[in-house]
């Protein structure tokens, strides 16, 4: 009885052995199959992809892509050179001392708006003013005997040398005062133009030398934008022509021209330089960085497209539209391109339906929606 039992329970569990190992391999089949199946169908798409770039017969796809679209509408397109510049001022001035002497005292603060000929500091003058006392004593002296000699001699009284000698000697020393007064002028430091003190150089009660700088002075009116070309556009870039600036240190954009462009091409980096208004614009310093659009190309009523969508093929430049349900291959010619965007030159029409989003996983003739 016992021996009947085991060998039940044997046979029952070689079944369900046999059972899980047929499970087993139906599954592992099946997963089999399911790689082939998609493994063909990344071929099958692929072969009918390269058919139609090729020109043959296609194959046409039952099963709609989901694409986006965009209706083409005729725009403006502009090309703009690139480039970086600085803000310069030809009224960004440096004053330096023109006489020896202590500074005596400063009449400006930092930062303050002055007008031309302000007088901003004074170099300590007291021996050229003393030089002065002393001729002026001396002058008057020698004019007295001048006009005595010249009384004499318009009365035919004494020598001639007598009178021109008293002539020359009071011309010598009007000469002289001419100089000190000049000297004199020379010890006080003046604004040459309107404009902001941005710098202050020495302190009062230092000593200063000629030649040693003293004040800066810009004038913020005047600011204008110095940007380097390459040589490249030399033919297309006139006085005139449209530009951006952009100055991202203080957030500032504004429109403007180009006011100068160099006749001289700089021979060590093969560039020319441009100058472009910068009058208006807030919160700008000398030498600030801005980035500078020039716009070299304008072209209205043309197609534009993003560049992204544009596909390459032996035959040429192509994209996809979407016309009565279905995706349409069409050849075009680009022109120009600018950052993302190209004008289509032929090719595409005003209302077609461009395919922007999906292009990639389509094929010529192939259902699409939107």
């Amino acid at each position: 009885m016992k021996a009947g039992f085991f060998y039940i329970s044997l046979a029952v569990a070689m079944f369900a052995c046999k059972s899980a190992n047929n499970l087993e391999k139906k599954e592992a089949e099946l997963a089999n199959y399911k790689k082939q199946y998609e493994e063909l169908e990344t071929k099958i798409a692929s072969l009918e992809k390269e058919i139609s770039l090729a020109g043959g017969k296609k194959k046409v796809v039952t099963k709609p892509v989901y694409v986006s679209i965009d209706t083409l509408e005729p725009g403006i397109f502009r090309h703009y050179v690139e480039v970086q510049g600085k803000v310069d001022t030809d009224k960004n001035i440096t004053l330096v001392s023109k006489a020896s002497g202590t500074i005596e005292k400063i009449y400006v603060q930092k930062g303050q708006y002055v007008k031309a000929g302000t007088l901003l500091a004074s170099i300590d003058d007291a021996i050229v003013q003393k030089g002065i006392e002393e001729v002026n004593t001396q002058l008057a002296f020698a004019t007295n005997v001048y006009e005595k000699q010249k009384r004499l001699w318009d009365q035919k009284i004494g020598s001639e040398i007598q009178y021109l000698s008293a002539k020359n000697n009071k011309e010598s020393l009007e000469k002289r005062k001419e100089s000190l007064i000049e000297q004199h002028q020379l010890t006080k430091i003046k604004s040459p133009i309107d404009g902001v003190v941005d710098e202050i150089f020495p302190n009062q009660g230092e000593v200063t030398a000629p030649g040693a700088p003293a004040f800066r002075v810009i004038n913020s009116s005047a600011f204008k934008i110095l940007a380097e070309i390459p040589e490249s556009y030399v033919s297309k870039i006139r006085k005139g022509d449209e530009a951006i600036l952009t100055f991202p240190d203080v957030e500032e954009t504004a429109k403007t021209k180009v006011t100068v462009v160099s006749d001289v091409v700089n021979a060590i980096n093969r560039s020319f330089q441009v100058e472009l208004d910068a009058k208006g614009v807030k919160n700008l310093k000398a030498n600030l960085i801005a980035n500078v659009k020039i716009k070299d190309y304008e072209k209205t009523d043309v197609i534009i497209i993003p560049i992204n969508v544009i596909q390459h093929s032996d035959q040429g430049d192509y994209v996809f539209i979407a016309d009565k349900g279905v995706a349409v291959k069409k050849m075009i010619t680009t022109g120009k391109t600018y950052r993302s965007s190209a004008e289509v030159l032929s090719g595409l029409n005003k209302g077609d339906k461009l395919i922007t989003v999906g292009y990639q996983d389509i094929v010529d003739g192939q259902p699409v929606t939107f």
